[in-house]
């Protein structure tokens, strides 16, 4: 029991506020901005994706040893939910609903397409010591194991400031970088290969995140 209470007290969230980025593809440039926000039960985002014009938006809420619990999305018109328990995460959109099997719980990410699972993954790797990561698909019930590592690059980009820690993801053929502060556990820059990157341009110490959106019916996303 007590050590389960140090592990807990020894857990570092990233800094709450709002951080916008730049995203960078060969074809076109974005803006993300992303709410991340502690609290007792863990720590809630709230991103916007896309600029001026929304893309998309999602509310993912994560628990206290940072292990995801929630994901959100809301894009054209339509709401999908993926709740995440220990062996499956259930999705549900439209009033249908299926599951995916888990494979490594302890390191879980929906990968939404965005941003969040990418700006979470310095924090989330800390705390699990995690050398592989599921991603959960928000696109299809499907996962992808990745492996994580926190071994430095060979190479520090001149995006990342120089204290900058690095946190790599190998996702099959796609290896993503992402170079954070290790006081905020915040990305900095974050290379996704293949001419794509997200570089923060603008934080602000305001962390609360907008009421959650509501779904097709008009009742609040659950």
């Amino acid at each position: 029991m007590l050590a389960s209470v140090l592990m807990a007290a020894a857990i570092a969230f990233p800094t709450g506020g709002t951080y916008t980025y730049q995203v960078q593809t060969p074809d076109a440039e974005f803006m993300s901005t992303i709410v991340i926000a502690p609290d007792a039960d863990g720590v809630r985002t709230h991103e916007t994706f896309g600029a001026p014009t929304p893309i998309a938006e999602t509310d993912q809420q994560f628990g206290s040893d940072l292990v995801q619990r929630s994901f959100v999305a809301s894009q054209r018109g339509k709401t999908l939910t993926i709740e995440v328990s220990p062996t499956a995460a259930h999705y549900s959109i439209g009033g249908h609903s299926v599951d995916a099997t888990l494979d490594h719980p302890v390191c879980t990410l929906i990968d939404d397409n965005v941003l969040t699972s990418v700006v979470m993954l310095p924090a989330v790797v800390q705390a699990t010591h995690a050398t592989q990561c599921t991603f959960v698909l928000s696109t299809a019930p499907q996962t992808i194991v990745a492996d994580v590592s926190t071994t430095p690059p060979a190479t520090h980009p001149p995006q990342a400031a120089a204290g900058d820690l690095a946190v790599t993801a190998q996702i099959g053929a796609i290896t993503e970088i992402v170079w954070y502060d290790p006081q905020t556990l915040i990305p900095d820059y974050i290379d996704f290969g293949h001419g794509q990157s997200a570089t923060l341009t603008n934080r602000s110490p305001n962390a609360v995140v907008p009421t959650r959106m509501p779904s097709r019916d008009g009742a609040p996303a659950s």
